[in-house]
């Protein structure tokens, strides 16, 4: 049997890329899977998707304008960590209307969404679903993030992007990259850690320095790619 790597990398190029990947996720029990590209021009503005959500629904999510107002989109523009959809509902009567609505259209019951971001503020979603009962959801999910994750990177590569190297980022660097990834602040991270904000900072800027990113946000999903700090 292949390993995940080894499956992700023969993936074909080309118009046949996509359904191959998503060949891949069915396998791994998956009922539903969409890639979508979001533009980095402000606006939200959807510039892609393929996947075999139902056509009715990718049709009113264009018409509607639904990339402005997508409560899982919004979690993913400020997160570089994969987002469950019942976390999302859990926000707010709006979220669960949103996500309600997008049941009602056979998106699956269950959900979880990988962002992937790159310079530019260019973002992409891979997105499963599934209609599994919550336990049996939370145990795919437990079982198959990370590949779900590595998955998404490879079908978002950027050629532009630096390849980091393993071993690049100190222990401190990618502990507090890591931390900051799971949407903690300074402070939050200075006091898991142990240090304090000024050290965290100094950390996180090496780490930014090191990868050549933009920002800390992009430099944790460019440590993510490379193996550097965990999906999860």
């Amino acid at each position: 049997m292949s390993s995940v790597p080894d499956l992700i990398a023969g993936l074909p190029h080309g118009k046949s890329r996509l359904p191959a990947a998503f060949d891949i996720l069915g396998e791994w029990g998956f009922a539903r899977a969409v890639f979508a590209e979001f533009g980095g021009d402000g606006t939200g503005t959807l510039r892609g998707a393929s996947g075999d959500y139902p056509t009715d629904w990718l049709e009113l999510y264009a018409a509607e304008g639904y990339a402005l107002s997508d409560p899982v989109l919004g979690a993913c523009r400020r997160s570089v960590v994969p987002v469950g959809w019942e976390a999302v509902a859990g926000r707010s009567e709006s979220a669960a209307a949103f996500l309600d609505r997008a049941r009602a259209h056979g998106v699956g019951r269950c959900g979880l969404t990988v962002p992937v971001h790159a310079p530019g503020g260019r973002l992409a979603l891979l997105s499963v679903s599934g209609e599994d009962g919550d336990a049996q959801w939370r145990s795919l999910v437990r079982e198959r993030v990370s590949d779900v994750a590595l998955l998404a990177c490879h079908l978002f590569e950027t050629p532009e992007e630096p390849r980091a190297e393993p071993g690049l980022l100190s222990n401190r660097e990618a502990e507090c990259l890591r931390w900051s990834a799971q949407g903690k602040t300074l402070r939050d991270t200075a006091a898991i850690l142990g240090l304090s904000e000024r050290t965290v900072r100094f950390h996180l800027e090496n780490a930014r320095h090191k990868l050549d990113a933009l920002n800390t946000r992009h430099a944790a999903a460019i440590a993510m790619r490379a193996g550097l700090i965990p999906y999860n």
